[in-house]
């Protein structure tokens, strides 16, 4: 069973997806809809993309990233948007 606000946005990371700038990326999303980013980080698959959930997948990097630099940079693009610096 899925435990997500109906209404989420749920988007998906992966180095396959479209490439995005995530300060520019963040500032075009609703304002007041609430978001949910999957970060997939295995060696093997894609689950960025290979899910159920995901609505649409983002490129952030034309690099691999660990999911702890791939959440730093999503967190550090919101709290830009919203000045919490």
């Amino acid at each position: 069973m899925l435990h997500l606000p109906p209404e989420s946005l749920r988007m998906g990371t992966s180095t396959k997806a479209r490439m995005v700038d995530m300060n520019h990326f963040v500032k075009e999303l609703p304002q007041n809809d609430p978001i949910v980013s999957v970060v997939g980080a295995v060696a093997k698959g894609n689950p960025g993309m290979e899910n159920a959930i995901v609505q649409d997948s983002v490129c952030i990097s034309k690099y691999p990233l660990s999911a702890s630099y791939a959440v730093s940079k999503i967190l550090y693009a919101f709290e830009h948007h919203w000045q919490i610096l």
